[in-house]
């Protein structure tokens, strides 16, 4: 889509912005690095990881070429891009569910409505691991066989497009990183104003005018040297302080676009490190909890899970883990007020 800046924001292009690639980067890594199960409560509350289930295996292996680490990584880049990530079920015989296969981001997607209501999925096969892949499945593929992440919709149908919603902001990231570029390898010598004390005729002014703009406007053009007739000058202008607080503002713009705070970016906030570990527990409990919760919920749908008895969780206290002398203290605690049992306190930590 074409930005106000006059970049054209693509997936592939808004991923060549180190912002863009560095929000979807870190929160595509950061879910897919969670452990996640099947569990399944026993009585008492407790809950047991469901090995036998389907979903279970799935989670482990989606697929013959992926592990799910790479899977739920091209998912989430799909999801946080386009707002829409989309992997058939494949189903042995007995419709037992065997695998996932994400579809590629720009594989375009069609959603119909039956006359009853029921949604189905008619997925491109433009190439030849495309079409390997779908070989077993219908051109229209019924909905109950398509994990589809979505984002924030008006319809109920298709998320909308967050590269969409951002390509202005997108686009002036890389159109001033390709002005930065241009200018660097043209002399590093910055734009300016031409002036001169002559009336130019309509003829010049019409001809300089239009020179001007083909040969040195864009960023394309940016740093090259000007040729000056009719007595014009050129003056050297200058970024004012507004204008570079703008640039820094835009990777901000950014990163609350995608949610991410700006420690994650390299990007220390005011308050040193209490303002970081405010930053990074809201990151953990609003953004990463979410995507968490959005892929709970849909495989617990898509796969016949009550939510209650039977659900998906993802182990988000992995990234609460505190020092080993804290961990101690707390499980000594915690064994103390019989909370954990001592084996339920060494299994935390791995051991036997």
């Amino acid at each position: 889509q074409a930005s106000s800046s006059g970049i054209v924001v693509s997936a592939q292009r808004a991923m060549q912005d180190i912002v863009t690639m560095q929000c979807v980067s870190i929160r595509s890594q950061d879910l897919a690095k969670l452990p996640v199960h099947v569990w399944r409560k026993k009585k008492g509350g407790a809950k047991e990881i469901a090995a036998g289930h389907p979903l279970e295996r799935i989670l482990r292996r989606p697929n013959k070429w992926q592990t799910w680490i790479e899977f739920c990584e091209q998912m989430q880049v799909a999801y946080l891009l386009k707002s829409n990530a989309y992997a058939p079920i494949v189903r042995d015989g007995r419709a037992k569910p065997t695998s996932l296969i994400p579809l590629a981001l720009e594989q375009p997607v069609c959603l119909y409505a039956a006359g009853d209501g029921d949604l189905y999925y008619e997925i491109a096969r433009t190439t030849e691991w495309e079409r390997a892949l779908l070989k077993d499945f219908p051109a229209r593929i019924p909905a109950a066989d398509v994990v589809h992440l979505r984002w924030l919709t008006f319809d109920g149908l298709g998320g909308l497009s967050r590269l969409g919603l951002m390509k202005n902001a997108i686009g002036l990231n890389l159109a001033l990183e390709e002005h930065s570029s241009k200018l660097f390898a043209n002399g590093a010598r910055p734009g300016g104003t031409l002036e001169t004390d002559q009336k130019l005729s309509d003829t010049a002014f019409a001809r300089i005018r239009s020179q001007w703009q083909e040969r040195y406007g864009g960023s394309d053009n940016a740093g090259k040297t000007a040729l000056l007739e009719e007595g014009l000058k050129f003056h050297v202008g200058q970024m004012t302080s507004v204008e570079s607080e703008t640039v820094e503002a835009r990777r901000a713009q950014i990163a609350t676009g995608f949610d991410v705070p700006m420690h994650r970016l390299g990007i220390i906030p005011d308050g040193g490190g209490a303002a970081i570990i405010q930053a990074h527990q809201m990151y953990l409990n609003n953004t990463l909890s979410s995507d968490a919760e959005r892929w709970e919920a849909k495989l617990n749908a898509m796969f016949d899970l009550d939510g209650e008895s039977e659900f998906v969780e993802f182990d988000l206290d992995r990234f609460n883990r505190a020092d080993i002398q804290t961990r101690l203290t707390a499980y000594g605690t915690a064994i103390t007020r019989s909370i954990y049992t001592v084996n339920e306190a060494r299994r935390a930590e791995g051991l036997a």
